[in-house]
């Protein structure tokens, strides 16, 4: 099955992942104490809250999404002229690498490197 990431712009992936993140407040862990699209729990990181619910599957699991992206397991809407991988990449290293505690400081910088709108969490 080939999931299809219908992104819109840099600003609006941004928003959605980060008001996700933000929303969960904690990683997503699966099988081994590893990061997960999909959570055990229902957690999604940071491309997994950008999955449809009806297009995961756990063959997604233990690659990133410049390899999901490489090997044909996840195409970007080819009507999406927006959303980039490098974004996707960025925000799922936060979430996969930096404590949540850090995680503020690191979209801040996200949006910075990408010229993109960061509004600091209240």
């Amino acid at each position: 099955m080939t999931v299809i990431l219908k992104l819109g712009s840099n600003q609006e992936v941004f928003d959605t992942v980060v008001a996700h993140l933000r929303k969960q407040g904690r990683v997503s862990m699966g099988a081994f104490d590893t990061r997960a699209y999909l959570g055990f729990d229902g957690t999604k990181c940071a491309v997994g809250c950008l999955i449809p619910d009806d297009q995961y599957t756990p063959s997604l699991e233990g690659r990133n999404i410049l390899d999901l992206v490489g090997s044909g397991n996840v195409v970007l809407d080819p009507e999406d002229t927006g959303g980039t991988l490098g974004l996707l990449y960025a925000l799922q290293i936060i979430h996969d690498t930096d404590p949540t505690t850090e995680w503020e400081l690191k979209f801040g910088q996200t949006a910075q490197e990408f010229g993109i709108a960061y509004t600091p969490k209240n």
